[in-house]
Order: C-alpha cells, then structure tokens, then sequence
C-alpha cells in the first residue's frame, strides 16, 4: 500500500484493520471448539483462509477497489496464524505432563516465533531476487543491498510481491499436508490428571516395592 500505491501511514493503517477484528473473533472461535473439533480440521481452516488470502494478493489488481482483493485478504490472512498457535498451545499443554507443561509451551512459542522469522526472511528474498531480476530486465541497475541503488520501478517490484505471496501460498498448503493428522486437541482437566496419574502409576509402583524390603527387616530386627 505505502511502495505502490503511495498511501500515506494512516490511509495504510485504517486498511489493517480487519486483521485486529479478525483475529480476535478467531481466538474466541477456537476457545469454543478446540474441544470438540479435530486439531486437523483446525489447522486445515486456518491454512486453507491463509493460503487463500495469499492468492488474492498474488493475483492482487493494484488500482481496483480496496474491498475486491485487499479487504478479504485482510480478514483471512490472520486465520493461520491465530488457529496455529492457539490450538498447538492446547496441544502442547495436553500432551506434556502436568509440571512440564510451561516448559512445554515456551518452547512451541519459541519455535513460532523463530519459523515466522525465517519464513519472513526466505520471502523478503524471493522477493528482493525477483524484483532485482525484473528491474535488470527492464534497464534498471537495482541492487536490494545497496540502499544508494536505484528504486526498482513498480512493475518489477509488484512481481516481486507476487512471489512472495505465492511463497507464502506454498508454506501453507505444507502446513495443512504435514499436521493433518492431529486429532482432538481439547479435554477435561480431569482426563489429564487421569492420564499424568496413569504415567506416574510405575514410578509409584516401583518406589513402593523398594520401601517393603526396609521395613521388613526393620520388623525382623525388632
């Protein structure tokens, strides 16, 4: 908006909005049904809205209306991420045992936010690459290093915004082959105190059989 376009900050911003009203309704969607709908179909949604908001942009006409392409690529693009991380942040406290669960959860965040900065980073060069590509082919000597090199002209740099949203379109079909098979990720408290008193169940066995044998012959010795 403000590289092609040449909107201002403010006309940019008001254009992002949709993506905070977005986003908070789908936390409150998946707090209501994590429980009872497959994490697959879950991450399968969210993956799915992404991708296709990736493909308005891709395909994105510049100077049509804002409300064709830009505004339900703004409302669908957050699914992914929100769907993401609020049901893998369910999944990693369920299947982590009661005093690990924080560990367990700091280290899902961490590895969030680590992907999103390498997938921003393989983008931005796709993008950098395509465009400078482009800019060559049209004359222009653009060098994404260089901030004193020449500004790549506008239709090499839509190019380039192009190949990273198709990027970005291929990264989230990997999403939703790879973690299909994630089933219901939701349940009671108690299904998890039964389970992490089931793990703890040989641990208790075994410490129980190592204290007969004392006190047997503590018996004996009296």
């Amino acid at each position: 908006y403000q590289n092609y376009l040449g909107l201002s900050p403010v006309a940019t911003m008001i254009r992002f909005i949709p993506l905070f009203v977005s986003g908070a309704m789908c936390n409150v969607v998946v707090a209501m049904v994590v429980g009872r709908i497959p994490g697959s179909i879950l991450l399968g949604v969210g993956g799915t809205a992404t991708g296709v908001a990736c493909l308005l942009f891709a395909n994105i006409v510049p100077h049509t209306t804002y409300w064709a392409f830009g505004f339900p690529a703004a409302v669908l693009v957050v699914f992914g991420a929100d769907f993401v991380f609020a049901t893998g942040s369910i999944f990693v406290a369920k299947v982590a045992l009661s005093d690990e669960q924080s560990l367990a959860g700091g280290l899902f965040n961490t590895l969030m936010q680590v992907g999103g900065a390498i997938g921003l980073a393989i983008s931005g060069v796709v993008a950098d690459r395509v465009t400078q590509g482009e800019a060559r082919k049209l004359g222009v000597d653009f060098d994404p290093t260089n901030p004193e090199s020449s500004k790549p002209p506008l239709e090499a740099a839509l190019k380039g915004y192009r190949a990273a949203q198709w990027l970005g379109f291929g990264f989230c079909m990997l999403v939703v082959t790879v973690l299909r098979r994630i089933g219901r990720v939701g349940g009671s408290s108690s299904e998890g105190a039964d389970e992490t008193k089931l793990k703890k169940l040989p641990e208790l066995e075994a410490d129980s059989g190592k204290t007969i044998p004392a006190t047997s012959s503590v018996v004996a010795k009296e």
